[in-house]
C-alpha cells in the first residue's frame, strides 16, 4: 500500500522555493518530517557572475573548456521511503511525495525537501525519482494545477523534462533539458527511526555537477579528469543522462555536518 504525502522545497536560509504539494496537516508542523538536503558540488568555488551579482554560478573547467552554470534544476516526481520491516513483501507499505522542482543552490546552501506526516516506523531505503511529468496522470495534474510560482511549466514547456540547466560554455549561452527518468536509492546503514519524537531527521544528498558533463573512463562512469563536451550537443545527451545519473550520493545526517553520521 502506498501513502502520500505532503512535500515542501526550501533552502537552508528559510526562503521559499516551491511550497507544499500534497496533503498533509498544516496545522501540525511538529509531526514526524524527513529533510532531504540536496547540496551541489562543482569543480572549483562559486562567484557572482558579471552584471549580476545577486546570482551564482558553478565553475567547471578542464583546462581548455570552461563550464559555467548558472541555475540547475531536478524534478523529483516522487520520493519513496521504504520500512524496514518489508520482508518478502509481508509489510509492502511506502510512503511517498511528489512531484516538486529541487533547484540547487550554487552558492553553497543545501536546497531541502521536506516530507511531512511519516508514519512512525523505521525506514531503510529512501528512494527518490528523477522523472517527467505526466498531464494524464491524476497527481501530476493536481500538482501543475496547485503550482502558483509556474515552476513545474518550465519542465513541460515544448517537451516533458526531468533536468534543466543553465549557463554557458566558453562564453556561449547553453540550455541543456534532460528527458530521461531515473530511480535513485539511499540504501541506510542504521535505519531511519521515525516517531512522534521525531521533528527533525535528515538525509543529505550530494549532487556532483562536476560529473554531468564530462566524458566517461572506460567503464562508462563519468570520469572526475574526464575532458568536458558541450553541454548544447544533442550528440552528447546520452552520456550526460549516464553522468547524471551516477551523480548522487546519499546519507544520514542528523547532525548537518554534510558528512555521514558515525
Amino acid at each position: 500500500m502506498k501513502r502520500l504525502l505532503q512535500a515542501c522545497v526550501i533552502v537552508a536560509s528559510g526562503f521559499s522555493l516551491g511550497g507544499c504539494l500534497f496533503g498533509g496537516d498544516d496545522d501540525n508542523p511538529s509531526s514526524p518530517s524527513v529533510t532531504l538536503s540536496f547540496a551541489a558540488k562543482t569543480g572549483s568555488a562559486p562567484g557572482a557572475i558579471p552584471g549580476n551579482p545577486v546570482t551564482s554560478r558553478g565553475l567547471i573547467t578542464d583546462g581548455q573548456t570552461t563550464i559555467e552554470i548558472s541555475r540547475a534544476r531536478i524534478l523529483l516526481r516522487e520520493v519513496e521511503f521504504k520500512r524496514q520491516d518489508d520482508v518478502l513483501g509481508v509489510n509492502p507499505e511506502e510512503v511517498e511525495a511528489g512531484p516538486t522542482v529541487v533547484e540547487l543552490d550554487l552558492a553553497g546552501a543545501a536546497t531541502q525537501v521536506v516530507v511531512r506526516d511519516i508514519p512512525a516506523s523505521s525506514y531503510d531505503e529512501i528512494e527518490f525519482i528523477l522523472h517527467k511529468l505526466d498531464p494524464d496522470d491524476s497527481r501530476d495534474a493536481a500538482a501543475i494545477a496547485a503550482d502558483a510560482t509556474g515552476r513545474l511549466n518550465d519542465f513541460l514547456a515544448g517537451d516533458r523534462y526531468s533536468v534543466i540547466v543553465e549557463g554557458m560554455v566558453n562564453g556561449v549561452d547553453f540550455t541543456f533539458r534532460g528527458r530521461f527518468n531515473a530511480e535513485q536509492k539511499i540504501e541506510l546503514v542504521s535505519p531511519l527511526v521515525v516517531n512522534e519524537a521525531s521533528s527533525d531527521v535528515r538525509v543529505t544528498v550530494t549532487v556532483d555537477l562536476n560529473l554531468w558533463f564530462r566524458t566517461q573512463d572506460s567503464a562508462g562512469l563519468p570520469d572526475p579528469q574526464g575532458l568536458l563536451l558541450d553541454p548544447s550537443d544533442e550528440q552528447n545527451e546520452s552520456v550526460f543522462e549516464e553522468n547524471i545519473k551516477e551523480s548522487f550520493e546519499g546519507f544520514e545526517d542528523d547532525d548537518r555536518d554534510g558528512e555521514a553520521d558515525a
